[in-house]
């Protein structure tokens, strides 16, 4: 579970605690979800020898009050009310815990609520989607009247293969559900994407059996 507002981070960690098993079994990291796009222009390595982040970072809200989903700014001079947390993409997270979900292909549904930064998240997952061995067999995604919002319908439906799709809000199935018809928030909707009928039920034996071994 990744969530860049260390606000919202450490309700999220509290949820997990209270919550019997939940944190040995959900890992939370304190990291903006992004693409190998930040990565353009950054040398050297990730770390310093004392395991400092070196790497890409983005200023996000300190609190989870104030307004999340703004353009901010990237590197370490943040404004007061915001604080520099590092840009990791979700490969590298899901790469990380690889033998914990069996190489990934554990991973039955994947969801995205980040404030108009969904696409950049989605970019930075390419690995995980374009396998066939990986990929969640549901994604669950929120998304906005937005040309990234639109860039992210795009790069689901026709690069990673999930055809079908509906605006959990307003109940509308495929093209007709975009833009969104802000049943719920205005100019925003909740959906879901799912890949073909024997794709899905491919995708849901092979969950299974990953869970049981």
């Amino acid at each position: 579970a990744v969530e860049a507002t260390p606000a919202i981070y450490q309700k999220m960690l509290q949820n997990f605690a209270s919550n019997e098993g939940l944190a040995e079994r959900v890992y939370g990291y304190n990291v903006a979800a992004g693409s190998p796009n930040a990565y353009t222009g950054h040398t050297g390595p990730l770390f310093d020898a004392n395991d400092a982040w070196k790497g890409p970072t983005m200023c996000v809200p300190r609190e989870d009050k104030e307004v999340v989903g703004q353009i901010a700014s990237k590197g370490g001079n943040c404004p007061e009310h915001e604080v520099s947390v590092p840009i990791i993409t979700p490969d590298s997270i899901i790469e990380d815990f690889s033998p914990m979900i069996n190489g990934g292909a554990g991973l039955f549904f994947a969801k995205l609520d980040i404030e108009g930064s969904e696409y950049e998240a989605l970019m930075g997952m390419r690995a995980v989607f374009t396998d066939p061995q990986t990929r969640p067999c549901y994604v669950y995604v929120d998304l906005q009247n937005s040309p990234d919002s639109e860039k992210a319908m795009r790069l689901l439906q026709h690069e990673y293969g999930y055809s079908n799709f509906m605006d959990l809000d307003s109940g509308l199935i495929g093209n007709d559900s975009f833009p969104p018809k802000g049943s719920q928030w205005q100019n925003a909707g909740n959906y879901e994407f799912w890949l073909n009928e024997s794709d899905v039920l491919a995708c849901a034996e092979r969950v299974q059996q990953a869970s049981c071994t």
